[in-house]
């Protein structure tokens, strides 16, 4: 497999979001693509990012789209953590759960139980399919 690197001032994908590499990007022809959603305040420049990858032609169905959702840390609850995972499937992405982890405490039974079902790709497809 080879890579081909793209500056990131072209295709940072965030906060800084640049447009002049969709035909570039396009070209590479990639299999997938991963965004991160790390924080509340990310929602909308990867919901913005979405926006202009489906419209630079890369489509919703193969799930090559993904998006990182970091979940568990200090101050977050499982309830926004999944409305956040169910955010990220209405825009159009796939996403993965990310467990918070600082290396200090084992994450709660809470949280493993709460992983297990959006860190698996089968369930979470079975989720964006309308199945819980």
């Amino acid at each position: 497999m080879t890579f081909k690197e793209i500056p990131l001032t072209k295709i940072r994908i965030g906060r800084n979001i640049r447009t002049e590499a969709d035909e570039e990007l396009r070209a590479l022809r990639p299999t997938g693509l991963f965004l991160a959603y790390d924080k509340p305040e990310d929602r909308e420049p990867v919901a913005e990012a979405a926006k202009m990858l489906w419209a630079a032609g890369f489509t919703k169905t193969a799930h090559s789209c993904r998006c990182y959702v970091l979940v568990g840390y200090p101050g977050d609850s499982t309830a926004e953590a999944e409305h956040r995972l169910r955010e990220t499937l209405a825009m159009g992405l796939f996403p993965m759960a990310m467990l918070y982890r600082d290396g200090a405490e084992v994450p709660s039974a809470e949280w493993r139980r709460f992983i297990r079902h959006w860190a698996r790709a089968y369930l979470v497809a079975c989720k964006a399919m309308g199945a819980s």
